[in-house]
């Protein structure tokens, strides 16, 4: 069974990240740094069961603890230059050292039909917007101070502190060979991290919460 989490944190202070051990680019770097830290490492914007069956997953890569309530948030940009909403973390969340279940979290809309193996945690959002993440829009992990932590933009016209590098394809508008088949954009197994989405992000069948 998927453990549930629920609530939203007020962030807190950027010395509680600099105390954690947490690399960050300034929210105006046109060429930010490759994240030590946390990565958007899988992105469906729709699914099987329509546009707001979608998912983030995000992933500790370091060798540290990171608690992510109070000081971490992701935004979700569309491709008009705006920020849309923002995801708040519960209180207590915390992604263990990469390589452990526990260094993944999987933020699931309310018609995600996916699969996550025990033990992930699992965070439902509402966008309260008709079509949820945008298909040609950006999901950005940053700090409560603005800082950009990682990132990943469907378009090349999103804002800058959401983009790495030439955009990731779109997940949106595939030839439909299977109707039931769940597409994500996802980095490799390692999740490797050039800070440039094209390069970063693949089409394949999802695999929220498990190895990609």
């Amino acid at each position: 069974m998927r453990r549930i989490l629920g609530g939203a944190v007020v962030l807190a202070a950027a010395a509680t990240m600099i105390a954690a051990g947490v690399t960050v680019a300034s929210a105006d770097d046109s060429q930010p740094l490759a994240s030590s830290s946390l990565v958007v490492n899988e992105v469906a914007t729709s699914g099987p069961n329509g546009e707001l069956d979608e998912f983030v997953e995000i992933v500790n890569v370091s060798s540290q603890t990171v608690k992510l309530a109070q000081n971490f948030q992701v935004r979700i940009y569309n491709a008009q230059n705006a920020q849309y909403k923002t995801i708040l973390f519960p209180a207590n969340t915390v992604l263990q050292p990469s390589g452990s279940v526990q260094s993944v979290i999987v933020l699931t809309g309310p018609d995600f039909s996916g699969t996550i193996q025990r033990g992930v945690q699992v965070v439902p959002y509402v966008l309260d917007l008709p079509a949820g993440i945008p298909d040609d829009g950006a999901v950005l992990i940053s700090t409560n101070n603005n800082a950009r932590v990682d990132g990943v933009a469907f378009s090349a016209s999103v804002p800058a502190i959401a983009r790495e590098g030439q955009p990731a394809r779109a997940t949106a508008n595939l030839p439909v060979v299977d109707p039931t088949r769940y597409v994500s954009a996802a980095r490799d197994v390692l999740s490797t991290d050039t800070d440039d989405n094209m390069l970063d992000f693949s089409l394949h069948t999802a695999t929220p919460g498990d190895l990609n």
